[in-house]
This record gives structure tokens, sequence and C-alpha cells, in this order.
């Protein structure tokens, strides 16, 4: 998720990144940062991203 979220934060976007996201987590969790993205919303997937971030790492540690 770093990578990604790195790289949009220089306007670009890391598709081996997203591509693996997309195989590790529920489509239901990336839509979100799917519609952002489709919007071209960066800061709004930057946000998703976070969300994504905290939720994993929070549900990791219980």
């Amino acid at each position: 998720m770093q990578k990604l979220d790195v790289a949009l934060a220089h306007g670009e976007l890391a598709e081996a990144s997203l591509a693996a996201l997309a195989e590790t987590l529920p489509a239901a969790d990336l839509t979100p940062l799917n519609r952002a993205i489709d919007a071209f919303d960066f800061d709004a997937a930057r946000h998703a991203i976070t969300a994504l971030q905290m939720r994993y790492t929070t549900e990791g540690s219980t």
C-alpha cells in the first residue's frame, strides 16, 4: 500500500501495487479506492489507502 500511496501523492498510479491489493483484499474493501482512482481524485484515493491501512493494521493486531 505504501508504494501506491507514494505514487498517488505524485499524481501517478502504481498499477502493480494496485493489482497486488486487488489479489489480496476483498473487492468490497477496494471499492472506495477504485472509485477515487477512476475519478482521478488521488487525494481521496490516498484517504482510502489510509483507511485500509488502519483497518487491516487494527484487525491484524487483535
